[in-house]
């Protein structure tokens, strides 16, 4: 990672800043799901709640729009240094954010089964 072009690092940081946002979100969610609530559908419920008003909020906050105005010649210059790469990468990176409501829906949590954790004492084994 010595000699990047500055375009290639232009894309990584317009991709990663979503993909960060969008893992900070989904453990800010679980956190405050679990200080809110003690049960687990409430838990559940709260996660998916909280991951869509972050969903919400970031693309208020952090939408990857495109503008541009100017002349012909400043046009070209931006898109020489990279325009568009960066705003291009944070709309891939927006897209991971379906991959946390996914993981937050998937992730049910188990029913405990009191014949899981009892202790074996071997007495029934036949030799």
């Amino acid at each position: 990672m010595t000699d990047m072009d500055p375009i290639i690092v232009k894309g990584l940081v317009g991709f990663m800043i979503p993909v960060v946002l969008g893992m900070c979100s989904y453990s800010l969610a679980t956190l405050v799901a679990h200080i809110i609530s003690r049960t687990q559908r409430q838990i559940y419920f709260y996660r998916l709640v909280y991951l869509i008003l972050f969903l919400v909020l970031c693309c208020f906050v952090y939408p990857p729009a495109e503008t541009f105005s100017g002349s012909g010649e400043r046009y070209a210059r931006a898109l020489r240094s990279g325009y568009g790469v960066q705003t291009m990468a944070a709309s891939y990176g927006m897209q991971t954010y379906w991959v946390w409501l996914a993981i937050a829906g998937l992730k049910r949590l188990k029913k405990a089964n009191d014949n899981k954790t009892a202790f074996y004492d071997g007495s029934s084994v036949k030799l």
